[in-house]
């Protein structure tokens, strides 16, 4: 699965920091990254968490002594765990149990994501990733928790469906917000300011390609480092 989340970094007293899973889903805990700026530039740098799948509720110990007090510096802008979420039929079917009353009645609309010429677009503007962070209200079933779930494009796979978005009769738009970020191929990254909402007529489908890029790419150039 492509589909990712993050939760923020902090690191805990003591002699480990301690990841909770707390989604009704297994988590493959992938990474800790951290987002750094040096001399007015950026960067990311962080660990390989080893792809360790922790079933819910699970609690994963990340010795504090192996980890770089840059993290927790001044330089340090961000600091996140990056992680899967794992597709497990036995918990689909727990979590669908216990939410069936909830989602049986509710639409789920259906929103993709797709790079415009993928192969060009790469190469115009030497991007190594083009990632995109969804955030809704309704990739909860509930409708109770503001969600945000990543995905990431590339030349050769450059269509991403969203999670499920459980919408009621009558909901009002937008019904999601997203912003895109970008690295290049020299390391260098770049995120969106604000988030963007879904434009008038294209509430289903997202489309990026070089006129999203170019906005990107002058926001980080106006921005103060």
């Amino acid at each position: 699965s492509k589909v990712y989340a993050n939760t923020r970094w902090l690191r805990d007293a003591g002699p480990v920091t301690r990841f909770r899973n707390r989604h009704p889903f297994p988590v493959e805990l992938r990474y800790l990254a951290y987002l750094y700026s040096d001399g007015g530039r950026l960067g990311i740098r962080g660990y390989d968490l080893g792809a360790r799948i922790l079933n819910p509720a699970d609690v994963a110990k990340i010795p504090n002594a192996q980890i770089t007090a840059e993290i927790d510096g001044p330089k340090a802008l961000r600091a996140w765990y990056g992680y899967a979420l794992v597709n497990d039929e036995v918990y689909r079917d727990r979590v669908l149990k216990v939410i069936t009353g909830g989602i049986g009645s509710l639409p789920v609309k259906k929103v993709s994501i797709e790079a415009v010429r993928p192969v060009e677009l790469f190469a115009q503007y030497h991007l190594y990733k083009l990632i995109v962070v969804v955030r809704s209200r309704h990739f909860d079933p509930q409708g109770k928790e503001e969600i945000e779930n990543g995905y990431e494009l590339s030349p050769t796979d450059a269509r991403r469906d969203l999670a499920p978005l459980y919408v009621p009769e009558g909901t009002a738009a937008p019904l999601y917000e997203y912003r895109v970020g970008i690295v290049t191929e020299d390391g260098s990254s770049c995120q969106d300011a604000a988030w963007r909402k879904p434009g008038s007529g294209f509430m289903d489908s997202v489309f990026l390609g070089a006129r999203q890029i170019e906005e990107l790419l002058a926001q980080c150039a106006t921005s103060p480092q």
